[in-house]
Protein backbone atom coordinates (compact mmCIF):
# COMPACT_ATOMS: atom_id res chain seq x y z
CA UNK A 1 0.00 0.00 0.00
CA UNK A 2 1.29 3.45 -0.88
CA UNK A 3 1.72 5.86 2.00
CA UNK A 4 -0.26 8.37 -0.07
CA UNK A 5 -3.22 6.02 -0.62
CA UNK A 6 -6.47 7.75 0.25
CA UNK A 7 -9.06 6.48 2.67
CA UNK A 8 -11.47 6.03 -0.25
CA UNK A 9 -8.98 3.96 -2.23
CA UNK A 10 -8.12 1.73 0.73
CA UNK A 11 -11.79 1.32 1.59
CA UNK A 12 -12.51 0.21 -1.97
CA UNK A 13 -9.69 -2.33 -1.85
CA UNK A 14 -11.09 -3.71 1.41
CA UNK A 15 -14.54 -4.05 -0.14
CA UNK A 16 -13.07 -5.68 -3.24
CA UNK A 17 -11.18 -8.22 -1.09
CA UNK A 18 -14.41 -9.25 0.65
CA UNK A 19 -16.18 -9.51 -2.71
CA UNK A 20 -13.39 -11.77 -3.95
CA UNK A 21 -13.89 -14.07 -0.95
CA UNK A 22 -17.64 -14.22 -1.63
CA UNK A 23 -17.13 -14.77 -5.35
CA UNK A 24 -14.56 -17.54 -4.98
CA UNK A 25 -16.72 -19.32 -2.42
CA UNK A 26 -19.95 -19.11 -4.40
CA UNK A 27 -18.19 -20.29 -7.58
CA UNK A 28 -17.03 -23.47 -5.85
CA UNK A 29 -13.35 -22.98 -5.07
CA UNK A 30 -12.25 -26.00 -3.00
CA UNK A 31 -10.26 -23.85 -0.56
CA UNK A 32 -10.38 -20.11 0.05
CA UNK A 33 -7.73 -18.81 2.48
CA UNK A 34 -8.44 -15.38 3.97
CA UNK A 35 -5.42 -13.76 5.63
CA UNK A 36 -6.42 -10.96 7.97
CA UNK A 37 -4.30 -8.37 9.79
CA UNK A 38 -5.32 -7.51 13.39
CA UNK A 39 -8.70 -5.85 13.61
CA UNK A 40 -9.54 -6.19 9.93
CA UNK A 41 -13.07 -7.47 10.54
CA UNK A 42 -12.51 -11.16 9.86
CA UNK A 43 -15.52 -12.14 11.99
CA UNK A 44 -17.71 -9.79 9.97
CA UNK A 45 -16.35 -11.46 6.83
CA UNK A 46 -17.51 -14.81 8.19
CA UNK A 47 -20.94 -13.37 8.97
CA UNK A 48 -21.36 -11.99 5.44
CA UNK A 49 -20.15 -15.28 3.97
CA UNK A 50 -22.68 -17.18 6.07
CA UNK A 51 -25.46 -14.84 4.95
CA UNK A 52 -24.56 -15.40 1.29
CA UNK A 53 -24.10 -19.16 1.35
CA UNK A 54 -26.97 -19.97 3.69
CA UNK A 55 -29.43 -17.08 3.47
CA UNK A 56 -29.19 -16.45 -0.27
CA UNK A 57 -27.95 -19.74 -1.73
CA UNK A 58 -29.81 -21.93 0.77
CA UNK A 59 -26.91 -24.12 1.86
CA UNK A 60 -26.41 -25.72 5.26
CA UNK A 61 -22.89 -24.71 6.21
CA UNK A 62 -20.71 -25.47 9.20
CA UNK A 63 -18.34 -23.16 11.09
CA UNK A 64 -15.50 -24.39 13.30
CA UNK A 65 -14.04 -22.21 16.05
CA UNK A 66 -11.01 -22.76 18.27
CA UNK A 67 -12.80 -22.39 21.63
CA UNK A 68 -16.33 -22.55 23.06
CA UNK A 69 -16.11 -18.86 23.95
CA UNK A 70 -15.42 -18.02 20.31
CA UNK A 71 -18.34 -20.21 19.25
CA UNK A 72 -20.69 -18.41 21.62
CA UNK A 73 -19.44 -14.98 20.55
CA UNK A 74 -19.92 -15.88 16.89
CA UNK A 75 -23.48 -17.17 17.25
CA UNK A 76 -24.38 -14.06 19.25
CA UNK A 77 -23.26 -11.97 16.27
CA UNK A 78 -25.00 -14.27 13.77
CA UNK A 79 -28.20 -13.88 15.78
CA UNK A 80 -28.59 -10.38 14.36
CA UNK A 81 -28.86 -11.68 10.79
CA UNK A 82 -32.10 -12.70 9.12
CA UNK A 83 -32.80 -15.13 6.30
CA UNK A 84 -31.21 -18.29 7.69
CA UNK A 85 -31.45 -20.46 10.79
CA UNK A 86 -28.72 -20.16 13.42
CA UNK A 87 -27.71 -23.38 15.14
CA UNK A 88 -25.30 -24.00 17.98
CA UNK A 89 -24.11 -27.61 18.10
CA UNK A 90 -23.13 -28.55 21.67
CA UNK A 91 -22.47 -31.85 23.46
CA UNK A 92 -25.20 -33.51 25.46
CA UNK A 93 -25.28 -32.44 29.07
CA UNK A 94 -23.37 -29.20 28.55
CA UNK A 95 -25.21 -26.20 29.91
CA UNK A 96 -25.12 -23.15 27.67
CA UNK A 97 -26.73 -19.74 27.55
CA UNK A 98 -28.68 -19.53 24.30
CA UNK A 99 -28.40 -16.20 22.46
CA UNK A 100 -31.71 -14.82 21.10
CA UNK A 101 -32.53 -16.27 17.71
CA UNK A 102 -30.21 -19.26 18.10
CA UNK A 103 -31.26 -22.88 18.49
CA UNK A 104 -29.21 -25.51 20.29
CA UNK A 105 -28.97 -29.03 18.87
CA UNK A 106 -27.18 -31.94 20.49
CA UNK A 107 -27.42 -34.58 17.78
CA UNK A 108 -26.74 -34.64 14.04
CA UNK A 109 -30.23 -36.10 13.55
CA UNK A 110 -31.61 -32.68 14.47
CA UNK A 111 -29.65 -30.74 11.85
CA UNK A 112 -31.89 -28.75 9.46
CA UNK A 113 -32.05 -29.52 5.73
CA UNK A 114 -31.50 -26.04 4.33
CA UNK A 115 -30.68 -22.41 5.11
CA UNK A 116 -28.79 -23.02 8.31
CA UNK A 117 -25.43 -22.19 9.86
CA UNK A 118 -24.15 -24.71 12.41
CA UNK A 119 -21.39 -23.59 14.76
CA UNK A 120 -19.20 -25.84 16.93
CA UNK A 121 -15.60 -26.01 18.06
CA UNK A 122 -13.02 -27.71 15.86
CA UNK A 123 -12.62 -30.33 18.60
CA UNK A 124 -16.35 -31.04 18.47
CA UNK A 125 -16.36 -31.35 14.69
CA UNK A 126 -13.32 -33.67 14.80
CA UNK A 127 -15.41 -36.14 16.85
CA UNK A 128 -18.45 -35.88 14.57
CA UNK A 129 -19.21 -38.40 11.84
CA UNK A 130 -22.12 -39.11 9.51
CA UNK A 131 -22.42 -35.55 8.23
CA UNK A 132 -21.24 -33.84 5.06
CA UNK A 133 -21.61 -30.14 4.29
CA UNK A 134 -21.23 -28.13 1.11
CA UNK A 135 -18.98 -25.72 3.03
CA UNK A 136 -16.98 -25.66 6.26
CA UNK A 137 -15.67 -22.29 7.44
CA UNK A 138 -12.76 -22.36 9.91
CA UNK A 139 -12.32 -19.34 12.16
CA UNK A 140 -8.86 -18.51 13.61
CA UNK A 141 -7.47 -20.94 11.06
CA UNK A 142 -3.80 -20.13 11.78
CA UNK A 143 -4.36 -21.50 15.30
CA UNK A 144 -5.40 -24.86 13.87
CA UNK A 145 -2.53 -27.35 13.36
CA UNK A 146 -2.63 -29.39 10.18
CA UNK A 147 -3.08 -32.54 12.28
CA UNK A 148 -6.25 -31.10 13.84
CA UNK A 149 -7.59 -30.15 10.42
CA UNK A 150 -7.22 -33.71 9.10
CA UNK A 151 -10.40 -35.14 10.70
CA UNK A 152 -12.32 -32.05 9.55
CA UNK A 153 -11.26 -32.52 5.93
CA UNK A 154 -13.85 -35.29 5.39
CA UNK A 155 -16.78 -33.20 6.63
CA UNK A 156 -17.22 -30.85 3.68
CA UNK A 157 -16.82 -30.43 -0.04
CA UNK A 158 -15.30 -26.94 0.18
CA UNK A 159 -13.45 -24.96 2.85
CA UNK A 160 -12.89 -21.34 3.78
CA UNK A 161 -10.09 -20.65 6.26
CA UNK A 162 -10.07 -17.24 7.93
CA UNK A 163 -7.45 -16.03 10.37
CA UNK A 164 -4.47 -13.88 11.26
CA UNK A 165 -1.10 -15.29 10.11
CA UNK A 166 0.85 -13.00 12.44
CA UNK A 167 -0.66 -14.06 15.74
CA UNK A 168 0.23 -16.85 18.18
CA UNK A 169 0.95 -20.20 16.53
CA UNK A 170 -1.05 -23.35 17.34
CA UNK A 171 -0.39 -24.96 20.72
CA UNK A 172 1.11 -28.40 20.09
CA UNK A 173 1.59 -30.56 23.17
CA UNK A 174 3.58 -33.41 21.62
CA UNK A 175 7.16 -33.65 20.39
CA UNK A 176 7.23 -32.62 16.72
CA UNK A 177 11.00 -32.55 16.24
CA UNK A 178 10.81 -35.41 13.72
CA UNK A 179 8.81 -33.10 11.41
CA UNK A 180 10.96 -29.99 11.88
CA UNK A 181 12.10 -30.16 8.21
CA UNK A 182 8.61 -30.95 6.85
CA UNK A 183 6.97 -27.81 5.40
CA UNK A 184 3.53 -29.35 5.84
CA UNK A 185 4.09 -31.24 9.09
CA UNK A 186 1.26 -31.90 11.53
CA UNK A 187 2.33 -28.98 13.73
CA UNK A 188 2.20 -26.40 10.92
CA UNK A 189 -0.86 -24.09 10.81
CA UNK A 190 -3.39 -25.67 8.45
CA UNK A 191 -3.55 -22.81 5.90
CA UNK A 192 0.25 -22.76 5.54
CA UNK A 193 0.47 -26.56 5.20
CA UNK A 194 -2.25 -26.68 2.53
CA UNK A 195 -0.70 -23.81 0.60
CA UNK A 196 2.72 -25.53 0.63
CA UNK A 197 1.11 -28.75 -0.62
CA UNK A 198 0.03 -26.84 -3.74
CA UNK A 199 -3.67 -27.67 -3.56
CA UNK A 200 -5.22 -27.13 -6.99
CA UNK A 201 -7.87 -24.41 -7.05
CA UNK A 202 -6.71 -22.69 -3.84
CA UNK A 203 -7.64 -19.01 -3.72
CA UNK A 204 -5.83 -16.74 -1.26
CA UNK A 205 -7.18 -13.32 -0.34
CA UNK A 206 -5.47 -10.83 1.99
CA UNK A 207 -7.57 -8.21 3.71
CA UNK A 208 -5.77 -4.89 3.13
CA UNK A 209 -6.85 -2.82 6.12
CA UNK A 210 -7.25 -2.85 9.88
CA UNK A 211 -10.30 -1.16 11.36
CA UNK A 212 -8.82 -1.10 14.88
CA UNK A 213 -5.26 0.20 14.80
CA UNK A 214 -4.36 3.86 14.23
CA UNK A 215 -2.68 4.56 10.91
CA UNK A 216 0.85 5.01 12.29
CA UNK A 217 0.55 1.79 14.31
CA UNK A 218 -0.71 -0.03 11.21
CA UNK A 219 2.43 1.03 9.34
CA UNK A 220 4.71 -0.18 12.17
CA UNK A 221 2.92 -3.50 12.71
CA UNK A 222 2.62 -4.18 8.99
CA UNK A 223 6.34 -3.60 8.44
CA UNK A 224 7.51 -5.54 11.51
CA UNK A 225 5.16 -8.53 11.49
CA UNK A 226 3.53 -8.73 8.05
CA UNK A 227 6.29 -7.87 5.52
CA UNK A 228 4.59 -10.00 2.87
CA UNK A 229 1.09 -8.71 3.63
CA UNK A 230 1.17 -4.89 3.87
CA UNK A 231 -1.96 -3.23 5.17
CA UNK A 232 -3.28 0.22 6.04
CA UNK A 233 -5.84 1.59 8.47
CA UNK A 234 -9.52 2.42 8.14
CA UNK A 235 -9.91 2.96 11.89
CA UNK A 236 -11.85 5.94 13.20
CA UNK A 237 -9.46 8.50 14.72
CA UNK A 238 -8.86 8.07 18.46
CA UNK A 239 -6.16 10.25 20.02
CA UNK A 240 -4.86 9.75 23.57
CA UNK A 241 -3.66 12.85 25.44
CA UNK A 242 -2.25 13.38 28.92
CA UNK A 243 -0.09 11.28 31.22
CA UNK A 244 2.70 9.28 29.62
CA UNK A 245 1.18 9.73 26.15
CA UNK A 246 2.85 13.15 26.01
CA UNK A 247 6.27 11.44 25.96
CA UNK A 248 5.63 9.20 22.93
CA UNK A 249 5.34 10.18 19.29
CA UNK A 250 2.16 8.90 17.71
CA UNK A 251 0.08 5.98 18.92
CA UNK A 252 2.95 3.63 19.86
CA UNK A 253 5.95 4.04 22.11
CA UNK A 254 8.48 2.15 24.19
CA UNK A 255 9.96 3.00 27.57
CA UNK A 256 12.97 1.40 29.25
CA UNK A 257 12.43 1.64 33.01
CA UNK A 258 14.78 1.37 35.97
CA UNK A 259 18.34 0.10 35.67
CA UNK A 260 19.61 -2.78 33.62
CA UNK A 261 18.86 -6.02 35.43
CA UNK A 262 18.75 -9.67 34.37
CA UNK A 263 16.09 -12.11 35.47
CA UNK A 264 12.64 -12.99 34.22
CA UNK A 265 11.02 -12.51 37.64
CA UNK A 266 11.00 -8.76 38.09
CA UNK A 267 8.30 -7.32 40.33
CA UNK A 268 9.53 -3.77 39.64
CA UNK A 269 8.47 -3.91 35.98
CA UNK A 270 5.05 -5.31 36.95
CA UNK A 271 4.58 -2.49 39.44
CA UNK A 272 5.72 0.04 36.84
CA UNK A 273 3.07 -1.22 34.42
CA UNK A 274 0.43 -0.71 37.11
CA UNK A 275 1.74 2.76 37.91
CA UNK A 276 1.58 3.82 34.27
CA UNK A 277 -1.96 2.49 34.00
CA UNK A 278 -3.03 4.59 37.00
CA UNK A 279 -1.25 7.64 35.57
CA UNK A 280 -3.13 7.47 32.28
CA UNK A 281 -6.43 6.89 34.09
CA UNK A 282 -5.89 9.94 36.29
CA UNK A 283 -4.59 12.29 33.58
CA UNK A 284 -5.59 10.89 30.19
CA UNK A 285 -8.32 11.80 27.73
CA UNK A 286 -9.36 10.18 24.44
CA UNK A 287 -10.50 12.39 21.59
CA UNK A 288 -12.75 10.97 18.85
CA UNK A 289 -14.91 12.41 16.09
CA UNK A 290 -17.85 12.62 18.49
CA UNK A 291 -16.02 14.30 21.36
CA UNK A 292 -13.51 13.88 24.17
CA UNK A 293 -13.85 11.58 27.16
CA UNK A 294 -11.75 10.92 30.24
CA UNK A 295 -9.88 7.62 30.32
CA UNK A 296 -11.58 5.12 32.62
CA UNK A 297 -10.14 1.89 34.09
CA UNK A 298 -12.15 -0.18 31.59
CA UNK A 299 -10.44 1.70 28.74
CA UNK A 300 -7.01 0.39 29.81
CA UNK A 301 -5.52 -3.06 29.42
CA UNK A 302 -2.18 -4.56 30.43
CA UNK A 303 -0.63 -7.38 28.40
CA UNK A 304 1.82 -9.52 30.36
CA UNK A 305 4.48 -11.68 28.76
CA UNK A 306 4.53 -14.32 31.52
CA UNK A 307 1.86 -15.86 33.72
CA UNK A 308 3.54 -14.86 36.99
CA UNK A 309 3.32 -11.18 36.00
CA UNK A 310 -0.49 -11.20 35.96
CA UNK A 311 -1.05 -11.47 39.76
CA UNK A 312 1.85 -9.07 40.37
CA UNK A 313 0.26 -6.40 38.19
CA UNK A 314 -3.20 -6.97 39.65
CA UNK A 315 -1.85 -6.66 43.19
CA UNK A 316 -0.05 -3.43 42.30
CA UNK A 317 -3.22 -2.00 40.75
CA UNK A 318 -5.30 -2.72 43.85
CA UNK A 319 -9.08 -3.13 44.16
CA UNK A 320 -9.91 0.38 42.94
CA UNK A 321 -8.59 -0.45 39.47
CA UNK A 322 -10.04 -3.93 39.06
CA UNK A 323 -11.66 -2.95 35.75
CA UNK A 324 -8.22 -2.74 34.13
CA UNK A 325 -8.01 -6.01 32.21
CA UNK A 326 -4.71 -7.77 32.94
CA UNK A 327 -3.77 -10.98 31.15
CA UNK A 328 -1.13 -12.74 29.09
CA UNK A 329 -0.88 -12.28 25.33
CA UNK A 330 -2.52 -15.68 24.81
CA UNK A 331 -5.63 -14.49 26.67
CA UNK A 332 -5.60 -11.12 24.90
CA UNK A 333 -5.74 -12.70 21.44
CA UNK A 334 -8.96 -11.59 19.76
CA UNK A 335 -9.59 -8.79 22.26
CA UNK A 336 -9.07 -5.02 22.01
CA UNK A 337 -8.95 -1.94 24.23
CA UNK A 338 -8.44 1.81 23.83
CA UNK A 339 -5.13 1.93 25.71
CA UNK A 340 -2.62 -0.90 26.09
CA UNK A 341 0.46 -1.20 28.28
CA UNK A 342 2.63 -4.19 27.41
CA UNK A 343 5.47 -5.73 29.42
CA UNK A 344 8.08 -6.53 26.79
CA UNK A 345 8.97 -10.26 26.71
CA UNK A 346 12.72 -9.53 26.43
CA UNK A 347 12.84 -7.38 29.56
CA UNK A 348 15.70 -8.59 31.78
CA UNK A 349 16.74 -11.41 29.43
CA UNK A 350 20.41 -11.65 28.55
CA UNK A 351 19.95 -14.87 26.57
CA UNK A 352 16.36 -14.94 25.28
CA UNK A 353 14.39 -18.16 25.16
CA UNK A 354 12.44 -19.28 22.11
CA UNK A 355 9.28 -18.38 24.02
CA UNK A 356 10.51 -14.81 24.54
CA UNK A 357 11.49 -14.46 20.87
CA UNK A 358 8.15 -15.71 19.53
CA UNK A 359 6.79 -13.24 16.99
CA UNK A 360 3.13 -14.08 17.58
CA UNK A 361 2.98 -13.06 21.25
CA UNK A 362 4.78 -9.81 20.55
CA UNK A 363 2.40 -9.09 17.66
CA UNK A 364 -0.64 -9.66 19.87
CA UNK A 365 0.79 -7.33 22.52
CA UNK A 366 1.32 -4.56 19.96
CA UNK A 367 -2.00 -4.84 18.14
CA UNK A 368 -4.78 -4.71 20.77
CA UNK A 369 -5.14 -0.91 21.03
CA UNK A 370 -7.51 1.52 19.37
CA UNK A 371 -5.79 4.70 20.60
CA UNK A 372 -2.32 4.07 22.05
CA UNK A 373 0.14 1.38 23.14
CA UNK A 374 3.17 1.71 25.43
CA UNK A 375 5.70 -1.12 25.78
CA UNK A 376 7.93 -1.17 28.84
CA UNK A 377 10.99 -3.15 29.91
CA UNK A 378 14.39 -2.96 31.53
CA UNK A 379 17.20 -1.27 29.53
CA UNK A 380 19.01 -3.55 27.08
CA UNK A 381 16.09 -4.67 24.90
CA UNK A 382 17.99 -4.18 21.65
CA UNK A 383 20.98 -6.20 22.87
CA UNK A 384 18.67 -8.94 24.08
CA UNK A 385 16.84 -9.04 20.74
CA UNK A 386 20.14 -9.17 18.84
CA UNK A 387 21.37 -12.13 20.91
CA UNK A 388 18.08 -13.93 20.17
CA UNK A 389 19.40 -14.88 16.76
CA UNK A 390 20.95 -17.92 18.42
CA UNK A 391 17.56 -19.55 19.08
CA UNK A 392 16.35 -18.83 15.54
CA UNK A 393 17.72 -21.98 13.94
CA UNK A 394 16.81 -22.69 10.34
CA UNK A 395 15.15 -25.88 9.11
CA UNK A 396 15.10 -27.15 5.54
CA UNK A 397 11.34 -27.02 5.30
CA UNK A 398 10.48 -24.22 7.70
CA UNK A 399 12.46 -21.07 6.99
CA UNK A 400 9.67 -19.03 8.60
CA UNK A 401 9.91 -20.50 12.11
CA UNK A 402 8.34 -18.40 14.85
CA UNK A 403 11.73 -17.96 16.50
CA UNK A 404 13.38 -16.64 13.35
CA UNK A 405 10.41 -14.39 12.57
CA UNK A 406 10.59 -13.23 16.18
CA UNK A 407 14.25 -12.27 15.90
CA UNK A 408 13.53 -10.21 12.78
CA UNK A 409 10.31 -8.75 14.18
CA UNK A 410 11.81 -7.76 17.53
CA UNK A 411 14.66 -5.84 15.91
CA UNK A 412 12.38 -4.24 13.32
CA UNK A 413 9.87 -3.12 15.94
CA UNK A 414 12.51 -1.70 18.28
CA UNK A 415 14.01 0.23 15.39
CA UNK A 416 10.59 1.57 14.39
CA UNK A 417 10.07 2.74 17.99
CA UNK A 418 13.44 4.49 18.13
CA UNK A 419 15.71 1.88 19.78
CA UNK A 420 18.57 0.77 17.54
CA UNK A 421 21.74 -1.25 18.03
CA UNK A 422 24.97 0.70 18.05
Amino acid sequence: MSLEESYESLSKRADDALREVLRATSEGSPLVVVASPPGAGKTFSIEVLAAQQSGILGEVIAIATTTRAQAQALVERLAGWEGFEKIWFVPKGQQVVTPPGVSVVRSIEDFPDSKAVIVATAAKWSRTSGVFFPLLVIDEAWQLPFATFAPLSVLAERFVMVGDPGQIAPVVRVDVSRWKDDPSGPHVPAPIALERLGLEGLVKVSLPATRRLPSDTARIISHSFYPDMPFGSLAEPRVLSGGWSETISGSMGILEVGERRFGQHDRFVSEEAARLAKEIIFDGTIETDIGTKKVSPSDVGIVCSYVHQVPEVRAALGPNFSEVFVETANRWQGLECDVIIGIHPLSGQSTPTEFAMDSGRLCVMCSRHRAACLLIGRPGLVESASSGRGVAERHFGDTLSSARLGWQSHLSLLKELGLEAF
